[in-house]
């Protein structure tokens, strides 16, 4: 009987067709990996590379054949290595992915980039835990433009904490933050200030200062500026503590939500000089007025005189037979001469400044004696003088010549 030959064939269509989408879907997969700009890596249980992108690469400054098989650990100083070594054992017990953020490499040139990472597990298809993958992002240019940014932030509150103007921010009603300037010219406050309370602004201040303030919150005007008097919160109840501020309020953006700002800058010395310089103005005005005077008054007193020693001359010889009226002559001219010598030294007080001394005194006084200083020139020039003057007028302080 002749030989036979048994042939078995399997029909392999479909696994190569498996096979194929498999080598199909890892090109894919490797493609994707490789195009990405961070770094992927996977390496085994004990922390060596078994796969990683370019990215990985240029990230780690490694060639490829140096990075394969090179443990992780060697990428980290000792303090990170640890960091790093407790993650992926985290990792390893809890099945859970890892997020870490602002440790540090080490490049292969020695320098260090700041990361941030994930840790994942990688397992087999019976579910046994193989390795580990992850993604690595450099962010040093993140961390030192968060940096700069924080050192802007403090120079930028440094000049806001020594600013020769008062800030101060307040959202909801409330005072939300403000400046040491601030607390210098309206007090050191313990807790923030709703800005309803008002009871520190001049009485004739207050008004004003609440409609701006409540049409800027309503949102009918965005800004204004204005000067204002107020007692410091320390110095309620003392007038010698009020002060003159000059105010300017703004609606700003602050953290999210709309807010306003105010600049207050103390102008109380620049008033006060202010003031001084318009009496000194006065002063001087005054002053060229009371020479004036004390010119034309002086002309007359010395014909006065002159005619006085004539009369004291006849006076001397009692032979004369006009002696009693002589005698009422001269009483007349020293009175008179007493008189203008009198309204001199009172406008010569008035024209310099000295301080007041406050006496109480009936309004009416001050009043009596302005117009007889300027009756003569009054009638004078036909002007008639009417008076209603009532007697029961409460006192006054007042500065007396």
């Amino acid at each position: 009987m002749g030989e036979k030959t048994l042939a078995v064939f399997n029909d392999l269509t479909e696994r190569k067709r498996a096979e194929e989408a498999l080598r199909c879907s890892e090109e894919k997969y490797r493609t994707i990996l490789e195009g990405i700009e961070d770094g992927y890596y996977e390496v085994d249980l004990p922390g060596n590379f078994t796969f990683f992108n370019d990215s990985s690469c240029r990230l780690l400054g490694y060639a490829k054949e140096e990075l394969m098989g090179m443990n992780s650990r060697q990428c980290a100083d000792s303090e990170n290595a640890e960091k790093f070594y407790q993650e992926f054992n985290k990792v390893y017990r809890t099945g859970e992915v890892s997020k870490i953020f602002g440790w540090e490499i080490i490049r292969k040139d020695g320098t260090k980039t700041d990361i941030e990472a994930s840790i994942s597990l990688i397992k087999d298809p019976e579910g046994h835990r193989i390795g580990f993958r992850g993604i690595v992002r450099d962010i040093t240019e993140r961390k030192q433009a968060e940096n700069m940014l924080r050192e802007s932030e403090a120079r930028f509150w440094d000049l806001v904490e020594n600013a020769l103007t008062g800030i101060y921010i307040i959202q909801d009603g409330q005072i939300v933050y403000k400046n040491s300037e601030q607390d210098r010219i309206f007090g050191d406050l313990s807790e923030p200030l709703t800005f309803n309370h008002l009871k520190n602004v001049h009485p004739e201040d207050v008004e004003k200062v609440k409609e701006l303030y409540e049409n800027i919150f309503s949102g009918m005007i965005r800004s204004f500026d204005t000067d204002m008097r107020f007692s410091p919160m320390v110095e309620m109840d003392s007038a010698a503590g009020m002060r003159w501020v000059h105010s300017r309020a703004s609606v700003i953006q602050y953290q999210g939500r709309e807010a306003i700002l105010v600049n207050m800058m103390d102008i109380t010395r620049t008033r006060e000089l202010e003031h001084l310089v318009r009496i000194e103005d006065k002063m001087t005005s005054l002053g060229r007025v009371a020479a004036g005077i004390v010119h034309e008054l002086r002309n007359p007193l010395s014909g006065i005189n002159v005619y006085l020693t004539a009369l004291r001359k006849i006076y001397d010889f009692p032979e004369s037979p006009e002696l009693e009226k002589v005698e009422k002559i001269i009483e007349k001219f020293q009175s008179a001469s007493n008189k203008i010598e009198s309204v001199i030294k009172r406008v010569m007080d008035f024209s310099r400044p000295t301080a007041p001394r406050l006496i109480l005194t009936s309004i009416n006084r001050p009043i009596e004696e302005a117009i007889n200083l300027c009756l003569v020139t009054f009638q004078k020039n036909g002007i008639k003088i009417e008076k209603s003057l009532r007697e029961d007028l409460p006192p006054s302080y007042s500065d007396p010549p």
